[in-house]
């Protein structure tokens, strides 16, 4: 064993002498791996920093790419890729093909492990790694870096370009291997929250994955029901255990129904429930009101599902069927989706006013539903896309669910080609959606070929 110790010390130093542009550090004691990658930390001399596990792979171009993007966006300074996994005989699988920048999914998982850099000074003003972190260290990194820059900054390349090996004890393997490295990363996301001055906790989802609960704030705000004509009002009350409800029927669900009906209600949070809701899920209320409350966030949609069990809206993808697309429609609810994106909080361009949440104000500011652009569809969309031209997220949770007595038909009309016309630049590409996936299905299937160029300018 000290053999073959004094042989990989004998090797890095080889290298080192071989390249100038690699270092190597010793350290004197164990200080297992938040210590010791402060320890090279400190040596860094680029303006980058990449992470990188000692048994992993990256693709022959993977630092390519980065650079290309480093050398085109001067501003940047995160970036992070797609990623696969990698087994013990060289066989790569199960590609993670991610989302531009998601600020809800990342608090729900650790979007951006691997292939992740970092602009170096920041990493430096934050301290590098905190010990008593390890087994969720980057995560915990990731979360006070992004604290200290702005989310334009942060730049995805949807490219392979890590490969996570998946062996026996790693988390690759098995999620649950490392089950302390979960609460770990739960405490990384506690105090991101306390930080930021976001009043929520943080408590374990579905699997190994991450739930925030939202505090709501005193007074508790009042919040006004909009209801679909055929909706349940009695029913979706009495499972909101919320006090402050208003609620009031509009005459249809028409975009002019829906803008009359706000008029004539008096809370600060407007959940429209533009669809035949026969029932919803405990504290339906509730989980919407505190995410459209929170700072940053436009329009929040909750998950409708049928009364077969099946997803019938979990937000909407633009450019699908060269259309209006519904990420996993026909899947069981409780089913958790490709990527997990069924199972998380997360980020869309637009969700559904068959039940929507967002702040009065707001909806007042942009403008309601432009029920003179789409009087019958798509006003919806456009108030979402309207919301993220004003600096909004649009916000979609499973952790509030509306169950519809019927789904309701996107139709390819005037309306459609209205929205396609206002906003292009989604409909070429929805930045919810990973262009290595296709626009054929709502399954997150691949494309073929990708819509993405591996090399070229």
């Amino acid at each position: 064993r000290n053999s073959s110790a004094a042989s990989d010390v004998y090797k890095r130093q080889e290298y080192a002498a071989a390249d100038e542009r690699i270092r190597v550090l010793f350290r004197e004691e164990n200080g297992h791996i938040s210590a010791a990658s402060n320890s090279a930390l400190a040596i860094v001399r680029g303006e980058f920093t990449a992470l990188m596990d000692h048994d992993d792979r990256l693709a022959e171009d993977a630092l390519f790419h980065v650079a290309r993007v480093m050398n085109t966006r001067p501003d940047v300074n995160m970036i992070y890729t797609d990623e696969d996994k990698i087994d013990a005989g060289g066989r790569r699988y199960q590609p993670m093909f991610k989302p531009d920048w998601s600020a809800e999914m990342f608090r729900s998982l650790n979007l951006v492990t691997h292939l992740c850099a970092f602009r170096t000074e920041v990493l430096r003003k934050i301290g590098g790694f905190r010990v008593g972190l390890e087994g969720s260290q980057d995560y915990d990194l990731s979360l006070r870096f992004i604290e200290q820059i702005s989310p334009e900054t942060i730049v995805h390349i949807p490219l392979v370009l890590y490969h996570w090996r998946a062996i026996p004890g790693s988390v690759a393997l098995d999620s649950t291997e490392k089950t302390y490295a979960h609460e770990r990363a739960r405490d990384a996301i506690r105090e991101h929250y306390v930080r930021t001055g976001v009043d929520a906790d943080v408590t374990r989802g579905i699997g190994e994955l991450h739930r925030t609960i939202y505090k709501l704030p005193e007074p508790t705000p009042l919040v006004s029901l909009i209801l679909s004509p055929d909706a349940d009002a009695e029913k979706l009350c009495a499972a909101s255990e919320y006090e402050f409800i208003e609620s009031i029927s509009a005459e249809g669900p028409t975009a002019s129904d829906l803008d009359r009906a706000a008029r004539r209600t008096n809370g600060s949070v407007l959940i429209f429930v533009a669809c035949p809701a026969v029932s919803a899920s405990r504290g339906w209320v509730g989980e919407l009101a505190g995410r459209a409350l929170q700072d940053g966030v436009g329009g929040v949609g909750a998950k409708i599902v049928s009364e077969n069990s099946r997803v019938v809206n979990a937000g909407f993808i633009l450019g699908l069927g060269n259309g209006v697309g519904r990420p996993h429609f026909g899947y069981h609810a409780e089913d958790q989706g490709e990527f997990e994106r069924l199972a998380v909080d997360q980020n869309f361009s637009a969700v559904s006013f068959e039940c929507m949440a967002i702040r009065r104000e707001l909806f007042e500011e942009a403008g309601g539903f432009a029920a003179g652009e789409f009087p019958r569809n798509y006003s919806d969309i456009d108030l979402c896309l309207r919301l993220i031209t004003m600096g909004k997220r649009i916000v979609w949770t499973p952790w509030a669910s509306v169950t519809a007595a019927e789904p309701r038909e996107l139709v390819a009309d005037t309306e459609l080609e209205h929205l396609r016309e206002k906003w292009p630049a989604y409909f070429e590409r929805d930045p919810f959606y990973n262009p290595n996936l296709t626009l054929d299905a709502e399954d997150f299937g691949f494309a073929f070929p990708p819509r993405v160029r591996r090399t070229g300018d």
